[in-house]
């Protein structure tokens, strides 16, 4: 599907380009009711974690990796189509809790932790 690989080649030179102290990003792509963006820039994101989360909200349908123009790291990202039927703005919600709480470290006994 080369308009989404372009798509999502796109928005991770936004995120690339726009400074953020948020390492993880989805976001429901208003212009595709039924496409989430995921990116992440976290130095040890791997695609194999990022697959078997999203795998369980909806189908990988653009993946792309871009090398950060600021500090020559990897930025990961996918163009994820969710099944016909779902409400948008919920499944990007859920990806973006079940994305975060998959990937954030265990701490060694923070307050700050989720659970």
């Amino acid at each position: 599907m080369p308009d989404a690989t372009r798509l999502c080649r796109s928005l991770l030179a936004v995120v690339d380009a726009i400074p953020s102290t948020t390492d993880r990003h989805v976001v429901a792509l208003s212009d595709h009711p039924r496409w989430l963006f995921i990116a992440d820039t976290r130095p040890e994101a791997t695609t194999i974690e990022r697959d078997a989360i999203v795998g369980q909200f909806g189908t990988i349908i653009a993946d792309e990796c871009l090398h950060s123009a600021r500090d020559a790291s990897a930025i990961i990202g996918s163009i994820v189509e969710i099944p016909e039927g779902a409400d948008q703005t919920e499944a990007a919600e859920r990806l973006r809790g079940a994305y975060h709480l998959a990937t954030e470290p265990i701490g060694d006994g923070d307050d700050d932790q989720p659970f």
